[in-house]
This record gives C-alpha cells, structure tokens and sequence, in this order.
C-alpha cells in the first residue's frame, strides 16, 4: 500500500473536429507582455544553483531550503549504510504519477511514491547493493531511509519584486533612480494560446489595438524569495546553491497600452451624471503601476485637472481605497500605508511587519526617502515614538535597509550563529532577544535559511516553534514573519490574505494592502499557495467577502485575464467598452477550445462492432452498452465502427441502431453516426422540408460555420439530397434574409483578410448611413459587410462603429432591421464576439419554458460535443448560473437524457476503452496486468447489482490493484455510475471482509490516521498500535499521516497523543511526531561510540534510568547510525542494547523502545512477529492482522513471508488458511499473494 497522491491521469487525447480548421479570427497575441520598467535592483545574494535539497531522500516541502530529502526510504532488508547482510526484498512499487508541477515557481514534490529511489549506500561492512526504487518516500511503509542523489535546483528567478539579486556568483544589480516609474513585478507576460472552435477563427499574430508597447525594464520587486512548504524545518545541511523561487504576476503591462485613450476613457467614465465604475476598474485594474502614473500624468495635461481628486470626489467607501492605492507609486504607497499604521490611537504593528520584513534594502532606503517627502519626518523617528521593547528595536534595524543581501553562504557562520541562538534562547532561563534581533534582521536570506537548517541540528525544534516560545506579543510576530517569508514568502501572503476575511468582518486594510502590492510581483504563486493552504481558491473568498465595485476590483487585480483593451480615436471620449452579454470574444477566441467527447485511446474498431451487436442481438436491447460506446468515441472512429460492422455482419450499422431505438434517443445516436457534414447537411435539408421553414436552424449553421466547412456541406448535401443547397434556400426563403443565407452559404467570406483600421472606419460609416443616419435602412450593405468580411476585421469594425454612431453594432440592427434577417445578422454578431456563448444561449432557449425544442437541443449538443463543448458548459453556467448538465437532467428523461449527459460531460478524466461489454472482459480476466479504471468500475458494479453479491469479482479486482489504482476506480465509478464506491461495497458487505475492503480503498496517511484515532478513541488506548505506527513510519510518512489526521478530526494528532498517553511514552510518541529522525546522516562512527557510552552512563551505569538520554538518540539517529550505536553499545556494555532495554525500562515505554531497536535491525521480522501474534492461540486479533497486511502488502511484504516462515517452519498463508476462513481469506490470500 503506498502514500499515492493522485495518480496517472486517464484523459482522452486532444479532440478532432469534424470539419477542417477556419482560418481567421481574433490576433494571435504576441507570446508575452513587455517587461515593467527598469526601477529599483533587488540586491539579495543568489547562490549559483540552487539552495534547495542536498542530497538526501526526502521530498522537499515546496521551496525549502537545503532539505535532507527523507523520501527514499528502502524497505526493510533494503541496503543501508549499517550493518552487512544480505539485503531484504520488499518495498513500495513506484507509483505511476505524484502531483504534477504547479506553474509558479516551487520545486515539484515527489508524490507519495512518485519519487525516483537514490542509487543506495553500501551497507556497513557489506557489498555494495542494488538500486531500488521508492515509494511514500520509501521502499517501506515505514521504511527506513537513504538519502537520493543530487538536489532539486529552484526555478529561475523572475524579474519583479524578486528579480535576479546579486552575490552568490550573480552580478551586482546597478542602483536604479526610482523615478523610472517602476512597477510591482515588471514581469514578462505569457501569451495566450490561439484559440480552435468550430466557427471560432483564429487571430493573425501581432496585431492589436493601441499605441506601440511601453520599453521593457525591472521593476521595484522584492528579493529572492524560496517556498518553504508549510513552514517546515530543513533536516540536514544545505546545498552550495541558493534557491530561488520563480515569481509570477497576475497584473501585467498592458501590451497595447495608449495612455491618451486611457485618460479619455477615465474622464469620460467621470464626466456628467454618474459614473461609469466599471469603466473605470476596466482601465486602473488593468494597467501596470508606471502605465496607471503615466496615466495621471497625461490626464493633468489634457483636462487641467488632478486625476486623483477625481477619483477621491467620484468613488467612496473600499473600492475608493483600492483605486487611490492603485493611483500611487509603489513606495508612496508603502510609506502611506506605515503612517496609516502609527497614526492616531493605536498602532497597526501587522502592517508596519509586513511591509519592513517583506521588502528589499533598496525598497525600504526608496521608502524611507518617500516618507520623509510625503510627512516632513524620517520613518525612524516615527517608529522610535511609536513602538517599544525589542519590537522597537526590531523595527528600527529592518528600517535601516541593513541587511548583507550580498552576503555567501558561509556554513561555518550558520553552524556557530545557530548555537548562539540556542544559547540565546532555549539553553537558558529566559531569552535574550537582542540576539535573535541581530541575526534575523542583518543576515542574507540564503544565510539564514542555512542558520534555520543548523539549528534545527541542535536543538531538534523548528526555528518558528522556538520563537514561538520564547517570545511573545509583536516581537514574537515579527520574528516569526521573518523566518515565513525567509522560507516562503508567498505562503506567508496567502496566510496574510486568509485571516484577512477569515471570521466575522473583514480586514480591509490587510486584504487592500496585499492585493495592490502584490498583484504585479507573485500574487500567481500566492493564489497557488492560498489554495493548497486552505483548500478555497483566493477568488472565491474574495466573492464570499467583499460585493458591488470593491468586490470587482479586487477579482480584477488577482485574476490573469490579461488587459482590457480600449479605443479612443482623437479627443471624442467614446470608447469600445465590451458588450454585456458577449464579453468575453478576445480572451475566447485567444484560447483553445476543447470538446468533451475526445478520440477513445486505445481504440478498437472490431471489439465495438462486436459490443454493439451483441447489444441489438436476441430479445431486447442493450442500451446502456450503446450510449457507453457511441458516446466515448470521436465521430472518426464511429466511422470505423460503422464500416466494419458492414463488413463483419453484412448489415447497416445505423438502420439496425434505428430498428431497435426509438423517439429522441434514436435521433441522438443516428445523428452521432453520421459524419459532422452529413449531419449540417440534413439539419439544413429538414430545416427547409415541408410546411414552414426553420430559420433558427439555417441561421445556426451557415452563420457560424467556417467557408471549408459550408463548401464540405454544399457538396454532401448535393451527394444526399440530388439538389444545390443555394437553390432550395432560394426556393425556401425571401427577400434581404434570403441574400444573407445566399451570401453565407456562398462561402465567400475574406477569412485571410489582413487587419484594416482604416478600411474598418469606412465601413463603420457605411453601415451608419446605410442606417441611423437615415430614414428607412440600406439592408443590402450590413448584408454585403456582414457576410463578407472576416470575423477579425468585423471586430475591429464594431469597435469603430460604436465610435462613429454612438452606438453598439446591436443595437442598431435591432432599431434598424426586423424578422429573420435581424435574427442572422445578430446570429453573426454574436458568433463573431463570444462562439460559446452564442450556442450557450441556443442550448438554454432550446429548454426553457414550456416544452423543449429537442432539434435544436440535440443538434448543437452533438455539433459542438467535440469543438468546444467545455467552453460552451463555462458560457451556460455564467449567463444562466445553473450548469448545462443540470438544465438537460431537469428537461429530458431516460435513454434520451443519458446519452445527451454523456455527450456533454467532460470525459477526458476517463479511461478511453469501454472494454466492460465485451465477451473477453469478465472478471476472471482482471488481473491479467492491463489496468483500466473503468472496466474495473464495470466489474464492481456489475458484482453489486441485482440479486445477491459476487465477491469473488471484488476480491479478484480491489486484491489485485495497488492503492493509487484502487483511487482511480472510485473516481472512475462515481463518474460513471453517480454512485460511491465505498457506500455501495458497505451496503453489500459485512464483519472482517467488509474491514478489509474498506481499508484498501482508503490511502495509506488516511488509514494510518484512521487506525491511530481507533487506538486512542474511547476507554483504554491500543498502545500496541500508537507503537506499531508511530515507530516504523518514516518521517515522509508521519507528515502525511497527520496532515491526514488534521484534515479528518480537526485536531492534531500531537495534542491526541498528550490527551491519551503520559511519561515517557508520550514523550517517545511526541518526540516521533515531530518527524526529527536525521534519515540522511551519513554513519559517523566516532558519534556512535559517543552515544553508545551515552547510553550506558544512562542505563547500566547508574542507579536508575535516564530515559529521557534513551529517547533523544532513538528517535532522532538515522537508522544506519543507530546500528553503529547498538554495535558500539554491545562492546561497552557487554550486552546487547534491547537486554538494557528490557531491564532498564518497563511498560509502554519498553515496548515502544524495543519497537525501534527491532525495526532498525530487520524490518521484516518486526512485522512478521506482528503478524504472528495477531494469529497464535486461540482467536485472532483481526484488527491487527488487516492493518499489517493491508499496510505492507504494497511495501515489503515478500520480505515479511520470508522472515516468517523462517521464524514459526511455516508460511504466512498457512497460517492464513488456518486463522480465517470465507472472503476473508480469500482477500487476505490475494494481497499476500
């Protein structure tokens, strides 16, 4: 069983749209925004590669510095680098996949066994052994562990708030004048990707709107800055290479930036009755910091008026605050927000820590400039006034920007600071804070990170913890800000940012401060972080905490949707704002579309063919089987499987399919087995058949089809329907609308035009004249413009026509024009600025109200199923707020309602191959190697369902699939069956068996979490299994656990164990909890004769017992070390070290230390003597046999059988026949199998 967090990914590989790809569209946008410009250098010392994890196993925490990995234990019996002996099997198999990376600048964990095994030491004595790879950190649930090979470089920096710094082998950044209107983070942007859609052209590069880009330069960023996970301590001594954290920005310079039109829009957004906020979020949220000051500067000189008292007498209240904040410079704005904070009655201690402790040298000497010139006082003398204490002095040594940012690491200085600090603090009655005060405010990021390593060395506590309790009041949080951002200067924002709106009320102040300083620097990896923290998107607090314009500004600073872009032509103040309910055509146009049905990987024409006869053969019909095929493949392959079943049984695919289906169900499926243009071309053909004609339908498909498509459909509906398209439109329609459908279907559209503004301005004009400018309307020129141009030029042209007639494009063809042909023309619009959306609105009239218009429902359903179905759901539910899913669930019924279900639901999550329906794939057949999550899922519930239960399926399937398998099939079940898994097994199971299964489907830190509060719940304590536990699991392990024991019980699993447990053996278990174990040390020999003597004077030597010596050097030696210590042990004391043990010590504490003793010597025996005892006698201690065995059966188990039957002359499963009986055997069989 291992500690899997996630898993291989199952998703379909990238849809193929039935029609060719339309060329035109929206500008591809160039592949990132300019750099902000030049300001101030960032002068922390980088060291030349990365001061991440030395060598050693254990997964970094994300971004922590010089980490002595823990996470490749090898399982017991695995080489260590102790004693000689053969070494034994077993271990963790390597899981398919952990977490993949996050974009933004922490080093990648190793998922629970996601990691590579390090090549091993040579054992103590012994040959050198094999390579091995691990698993939840380990060969071992619980295995001890080796240190990998190599440490784990950072990202590159970025430029920003965290640009390049200098030393460590990095040039020195030269000063910069401030005055460069530098700008929070400066980083380049990221372009975003063209955009696919199934009359959704793409863009030609380079083009855009607005004045050249602004020159590329640095910006006032913060240092360096590493991701030290949740805060956790280093474990061993640091790499040469400084880390350094990528930084990424959700405001970026707006790449077509024009500060004229921007200065229009504003004045115009506050001009007359009203104002126009959103206007106004739209230009200030969307321009990087020197973009918004070259802003207020153009606007004093086109109105003569201050843009900021515009503002303040215009706005009110928070969103007034965010704005003004917005409208300063950087340091202006820091030197504003540290008078607000010693200003009047009280002082804001948070926001004068957050702001000195987070920012440069370079920063805070610009800051201390600027405060002086904005108040008339130093920022000295004002905290001096306003502080005391050590807080004081604090705060006074941060303000004077003294910190050695170019200093190198110097290991020797970390080693000896460390010991001053532990003299300083825990070594003594009382603290001496003055101490801590000169390290932590002078030393080099780099170098404290090491200082936090060596200490950890000494004194066996986090740094943070240490601080925590030996300082209190605003001293302790500032010491405490220090280390967060030294380790993990996102992570400490996303904290910052959550108790900001945590609880009742809100921070404002905080959460304004943060947002506005950050949004141009890291505020990427600070969502990252929030998110991992607290399990809530930074987005959706902000939604659930603040409202009206406030609440709009801030989502528009934290979001990355890039700039909104603007068109003011002259002095007229008109402006191209977007449009209501197609807002979103650039950001839509500019991205990938995707389907949600994809081609089925691993896809076999033959075996469908099979399937689907099966499912028509003999009484009755199968339709589940055909909606489980026809829906899990791209229309290609159902051309596949349509032809070969011709060939195979000399019948038509689709009339057998009609024969057996019925009503609307039958429409689906017959129109899934036609090719996307046969399909057009019927819909076209039906739209115009008979009495009255369907407009709507026409309209649909020639208006949002791209000229290869509409030439495809022209020549097969020729081939279907013995006549040209364009004369049974003419036959079957009138007047302007018949033009415009005769126009489309001409597919005469300049989808390669090139971008012509001033060709745009001619014809907004034209299209004015030829309308409101008028008495009656031109219908032939919107007709010959509409139909004609490309979508990216028709953009450009609304923009201008909104400017030259004052009103939108829309507007005006619903004044202007009538009937069909107003439906067309603003069919066009809407396709042109929002695809998605537009058959988003098709969807949601085709099902509201009375009735349901199933043709339409059912045609842009499987038109659109693999084109852009995902971004059409996104459309549905943010204009109707309600998901397309849910409105087909409330509007259609059975086999009707699943397919369309299935279509629209986003399968690329799902194993591609429905092997479940086949012959061959029966359950006998599951373990013959090739997993697949859904035929699994087909066998479980197949086992479930009707009368009775097979559990012989279920054993033969959940025995025979590792955990992170076993994950998989829960997802995949649930998603095919909208059942729980775990629900459903428990409904049909029951006593041992029942145990068994459910703890296979829980992940290894859960279970283990799971049987640790059994041990401590109610009357009395499992001692047996708090040792069991707590003893053999590796630090990797122990973390996971209690994240998991948190995360479920809502209290930590340390304060448990104080709860239930007392002396000594609390204090062992304490001690384990704290995952202090140095896993990585290399065996000093010298050291372990140290101990060794330690020990002895501790034990035999005295009157008495020194526990407390016994539990420092257990629980905290390596377990090659501790081999070293017993051997050494044995020679002073001429005893063995667990004799000592047993006469020196009693109770829980012997157990627990004997525990340890015995699992550094042989794992396996450990385990197997576990075993054994859960079976001797008479009854069976089944809570501890399913545990052992469900716990190692993924780990090492092959060694334990061998230990066992080496120990008691007979095997595991021996002893299994003969203790168990029933499934329950049956399971325990198949996992020690």
């Amino acid at each position: 069983m291992s500690y899997p967090y996630g898993g291989g990914g199952y998703g379909y590989p990238g849809g193929q749209p039935g029609y060719p790809q339309q060329p035109g569209g929206f500008p591809q946008q160039t592949p990132g925004y300019p750099q902000g410009s030049m300001s101030m250098p960032t002068p922390e010392s980088a060291n030349a590669a990365a001061y991440g994890s030395s060598a050693g196993g254990y997964p970094a925490n994300p971004g922590a510095p010089g980490q002595i990995g823990f996470g490749s234990s090898p399982g017991f019996g695995a080489p260590q680098p102790g004693f000689g002996g053969a070494p034994q099997p077993g271990g963790y198999p390597q899981q398919p996949a952990g977490y993949p990376q996050q974009p933004g600048g922490y080093p990648q964990q190793p998922a629970f066994g996601g990691a590579q095994a390090p090549p091993a030491q040579q054992s103590y004595g012994g040959p050198p052994p094999p390579t091995q790879q691990t698993m939840y950190g380990g060969a071992g649930f619980g295995a001890p562990q080796q240190p990998p090979a190599g440490g784990a470089p950072g990202y590159p920096q970025q430029g920003g708030f965290g640009a390049p710094q200098p030393g460590y082998g990095a040039p020195q950044a030269q000063p910069q004048s401030f005055s460069s209107t530098p700008s929070y983070g400066g980083n380049p942007g990221m372009g975003q990707p063209q955009g696919q859609g199934y009359g959704a052209p793409s863009q030609p590069q380079g083009q855009g709107y607005g004045a050249p880009t602004q020159p590329s330069g640095q910006s006032y960023g913060n240092p360096s800055a590493p991701s030290f996970g949740q805060g956790q301590p280093s474990q061993g001594p640091s790499a040469a290479n400084a880390y350094k954290a990528r930084e990424e920005p959700t405001l970026r310079p707006a790449k077509n930036f024009n500060a004229e039109n921007d200065a229009n829009i504003l004045r115009k957004a506050m001009k007359g009755f009203g104002t126009d906020e959103k206007a106004i979020i739209d230009v200030l949220a969307y321009r990087s910091n020197s973009q918004r000051l070259q802003i207020k500067t153009l606007f004093k000189t086109m109105f003569g008026k201050d843009l900021v008292k515009d503002l303040r007498s215009e706005l009110g209240g928070k969103f007034e605050d965010v704005v003004l904040g917005l409208m300063m410079s950087e340091p202006e704005y820091d030197a504003y927000e540290l008078k607000r904070a010693m200003k009047g009655l009280g002082t804001d201690e948070d926001a004068m820590i957050e702001i000195l402790c987070s920012r440069t040298n370079q920063q805070i000497k610009t800051i201390n400039e600027t405060y002086k010139k904005m108040y008339g006082r130093t920022l000295e003398q004002d905290i001096i006034s306003d502080t005391s204490g050590h807080f004081k002095r604090l705060m006074v040594s941060l303000a004077n920007g003294g910190r050695m940012e170019n200093q190198t690491v110097d290991m020797k200085k970390a080693q000896d600071d460390a010991q001053r600090l532990y003299s300083a603090g825990e070594k003594k009655l009382g603290t001496d804070e003055s101490t801590f005060n000169a390290l932590l405010a002078s030393q080099s990021y780099e170098q404290l990170r090491a200082v936090f390593d060596a200490y950890h060395k000494i004194s066996g506590k986090d740094m943070e913890q240490v601080i925590k309790s030996e300082m209190s009041g605003n001293l302790e949080i500032g010491m405490v800000a220090i280390v967060r951002i030294v380790r993990n200067r996102p992570g400490y924002f996303a904290r910052k940012l959550y108790h900001s709106m945590k609880g009742m009320g809100t921070d404002d102040r905080t959460l304004i401060r943060i947002i506005v300083t950050r949004a141009e620097v890291d505020m990427v990896q600070i969502k990252q972080e929030f998110q991992k923290q607290f399990g809530k998107s930074l987005d959706g607090f902000i939604r659930d905490d603040t409202s009206g314009d406030y609440r709009k500004v801030l989502l528009a600073l934290v979001s990355q949707g890039g700039e909104k872009i603007k068109t003011v032509i002259g002095g007229n103040c008109t402006t191209s704002f977007r449009h209501t309910q197609y807002s979103r055509s650039e950001a839509l146009t500019s991205k990938k579309m995707e389907g949600t049905v994809k081609p089925a990987a691993g896809f076999n024409a033959e075996d469908d063919a099979n399937i689907l006869r099966k499912a028509m053969k003999g009484l009755g019909t199968d339709e589940k089987t055909i909606i489980d095929v026809l829906t899990s493949r791209s229309n290609a392959q159902r051309q596949e499987v349509k032809a070969l079943f011709k060939t195979m049984f000399g019948k038509d695919l689709v009339k057998e399919l009609k024969s057996e289906l019925s009503g609307k169900f039958e429409d689906v499926i017959v129109g899934l087995m036609m090719t996307p243009v046969e399909f057009d071309a019927s819909e076209l053909k039906r739209a115009m058949k008979g009495a009255g004609t369907d407009e709507d339908a026409m309209i649909e498909i020639l208006a949002s089809r791209s000229n290869a498509q509409i030439k495809a459909i022209s020549e097969t509906y020729k081939k279907l329907f013995k006549n040209i398209l364009e004369k049974d439109i003419e036959s079957d329609t009138s007047g302007h609308f018949k033009r415009l459908m005769v126009a489309l279907a001409s597919a005469g559209r300049m989808e390669d035009q090139v971008l012509d503004t001033n060709k745009a301005e001619i014809d907004a004009k034209r299209l004015f004249e030829a309308g409101e400018k008028k008495l009656g309307t031109d219908e032939s020129v919107f007709n010959s413009l509409l139909a004609s141009q490309s979508f990216h030029q028709l953009r450009i042209l609304f923009d201008k026509y909104k400017i030259v007639s004052g009103k939108d494009i829309e507007q005006s063809i619903k004044s202007e024009l009538s009937g069909n042909l107003e439906t067309g023309m603003l069919a066009i619009v809407h396709v042109i600025r929002n695809t998605p959306g537009y058959f988003a609105e098709r969807l949601y009239r085709s099902m509201k109200g009375a009735g349901t218009d199933d043709r339409t429902l059912i045609r842009v359903v499987i038109t659109r199923s693999e084109v852009d179905m995902v971004q059409v759901k996104q459309e549905f539910q943010r204009q109707y707020k309600k998901t397309l899913e849910e409105f087909i669930r409330d509007d259609t019924s059975g086999d009707y309602r699943k397919v369309l279900i299935e279509l629209v639901k986003r399968t690329n999550s799902r194993r591609q191959r429905i092997n479940d329906r086949r012959q061959t794939v029966e359950w006998q057949d599951m373990a013959s190697g090739v997993f697949s999550a859904e035929n699994d899922a087909n066998v479980l519930r197949k086992a479930m369902k009707g009368l009775g239960t097979d559990e012989k399926a279920i054993v033969s399937v959940l025995g025979h699939r590792t955990n992170a398998q076993r994950q998989d099939i829960i997802k995949i079940y649930k998603s095919m069956f909208g059942r729980n898994l775990k629900k459903d097994l428990k409904s049909e199971l029951g006593g041992s068996f029942e145990k068994v299964i459910l703890a296979l489907l829980m992940t290894p830190a859960k279970y283990d979490a799971r049987e640790l509060k059994r041990a401590m719940e109610g009357t009395g304590t499992d001692e047996d299994t708090l040792i069991e536990i707590m003893c053999s699991r590796s630090n990797h392990e122990l973390r996971a656990l209690s994240k998991a024991y948190e995360e479920k019980y809502k209290k930590t699993l340390e304060k448990d164990i104080k709860g239930d447990t007392s002396g000594d053996f609390r204090r062992l278990l304490v001690s384990l909890s704290t995952c202090g174990r140095q896993e990585d040390a290399p065996v000093d020999m010298q050291k372990a004769q140290i101990d060794a003597k330690r020990l002895f004077d501790a034990g035999e030597k005295m009157w008495g017992t020194d526990e407390a010596v016994f539990n420092s050097i257990l629980v905290s030696q390596s377990y090659p070390q501790l081999r070293a210590v017993f051997e050494q042990y044995n020679v002073i004391a001429g005893k063995d070290i667990e004799d000592s043990i047993k006469s020196e010590m009693s109770g829980d504490l012997k157990a627990g230390m004997l525990a340890i003793v015995r699992i550094v010597r042989n794992r396996s025996a450990f385990f197997a003597t576990k075993l054994y005892q859960s079976m001797k006698g008479a009854g069976t201690d089944d809570e501890d046999l399913i545990r052992l065995i469900v716990s190692r059966s993924e780990a090492d188990m092959s060694g334990i059988k061998r230990e066992f039957e080496k120990l008691y002359s007979k095997t595991l499963e021996e002893f299994i026949k003969g203790d168990t009986s029933g499934d329950y055997k049956n399971i325990l069989l198949a996992l020690i199998s």
